[in-house]
């Protein structure tokens, strides 16, 4: 059991000094630093603090007009009232408005309003010009109604069993399985090489009859493929930290309304786990299994290519799995161990997938990571001093017999 452990912690140590995983672990705090800049600047471009003037050409508004309801004092809009529309025009040229309204003198059965600008107007701009137009065609009525019919409807989705619930846009919480497909897929892509290259290196360069005198196969396979379980685990570890520094970071520092308050229900981390744990191991004991098949290096990146086909087909089927989850095609996918992880994150993001169907996939991909690891091993067995020879199935097989 000591030698299990000495490969391992080598295995673990002569990856992490490359250069590569270096690049690995920095490369995703710059995609997620970036990530958020670009937020940051969606939502600055839908945000103005700039003026916005307006000719009642309809008399609509009256003399003291009321302010435009905002959730923050700060974020409201100043809203300047010009007598004439040459007098709003000249402002705007001048740069001391973003943008003027012009309500028509036929406002009351045409409900027309001209807008004009020099670069069209962020959203809020114009959500709180109808909010102020709104407002004060109300004033009349009490203030609490008047409140209320001004805010609006809101249209709240409820799961059937009451789990979740979504009001508007998704928030990042409930986005979270959505990410994690992402998330595997990179891990895959960054682990595949480690994987295929754990038995190949050592029988190139001939080290392979060295260890097989000192340590059984199954040491030897087992503690390079925890050495790199290790490396990867390293990965999403330092991925989950930097997620949330940049939550906290765009929620609390920059007030991107999306990053705040985030929540992520507890159900949704157990069924990621289930599926996702046997998923890891299946895809690296396929990977293990290809390095060992395979008789050099530059032949084994050649298997990666088929097999992340299998890893983004939910990518492809995304509008199936999230718009009709129950259908038959998209449970398939759920339960099919190479296209599980995926398909189930997918649909388990706007649905509640029943848990036999959870159970019934973790149960398929955890016997066929099993099975993949026992040929593996028995192909480890077969073809460790095979040096420049491809081992075949047709081989494992007259083994068996």
């Amino acid at each position: 059991m000591s030698k299990f452990w000495l490969i391992a912690r080598y295995e673990f140590l002569h990856y992490v000094q490359q250069r590569r995983f270096l690049l690995s672990v920095v490369s995703v705090p710059i995609m997620v630093g970036f990530f958020i800049g670009i937020i940051y600047f969606m939502v600055s471009l839908e945000s103005s603090d700039t003026a916005v003037g307006f000719v009642d050409q309809a008399d609509l508004l009256g003399d003291n007009p009321l302010p435009a309801p905002v959730d923050d004092p700060d974020d409201a809009i100043p809203f300047l009232f010009y007598e004439r529309e040459e007098q709003a025009q000249q402002a705007l040229e001048d740069g001391i408005l973003h943008v003027y309204y012009v309500i028509t003198p036929d406002y009351a059965t045409t409900r027309q309003v001209n807008a004009y600008y020099i670069e069209s107007p962020p959203g809020d701009t114009r959500q709180q010009f109808w909010d102020f137009i709104q407002i004060n065609l109300l004033r009349d009525m009490p203030t609490d109604v008047r409140q209320r019919l001004v805010e609006g409807s809101e249209i709240i989705v409820r799961t059937p069993d009451g789990s979740r619930e979504y009001a508007g846009d998704p928030t990042l919480g409930q986005l979270v399985p959505i990410f994690s497909v992402f998330g595997f897929m990179i891990l895959f892509f960054l682990s595949a090489s480690y994987y295929t290259q754990a038995i190949v290196s050592e029988k190139e360069n001939r080290t392979m009859e060295i260890m097989v005198t000192s340590a059984s196969p199954m040491q030897i396979m087992g503690g390079k493929s925890l050495g790199i379980f290790a490396i990867n685990m390293v990965q999403v570890a330092s991925w989950i930290l930097v997620g949330i520094a940049a939550v906290f970071i765009g929620g609390n520092v920059l007030n991107i309304e999306f990053l705040q308050d985030v929540s992520i229900p507890p159900n949704i981390i157990w069924q990621l786990t289930v599926i996702y744990l046997p998923a890891y191991i299946l895809y690296a004991a396929l990977m293990v299994l290809a390095g060992i098949m395979i008789p050099n290096g530059q032949e084994s990146q050649q298997f990666i290519g088929p097999l992340s086909l299998f890893i983004t087909v939910p990518m492809w089927v995304m509008p199936l799995l999230i718009e009709t989850p129950n259908h038959p095609v998209a449970i398939a996918l759920s339960i099919f161990p190479l296209t599980a992880p995926g398909s189930m994150a997918m649909r388990s993001t706007f649905s509640v997938v029943p848990a036999w169907q959870i159970g019934l996939s973790a149960l398929l991909t955890t016997v066929s990571a099993m099975g993949v690891i026992w040929l593996a091993t028995a192909a480890f067995r077969l073809g460790m001093l095979r040096y420049g020879k491809a081992l075949r199935l047709a081989d494992l097989r007259k083994r068996g017999r």
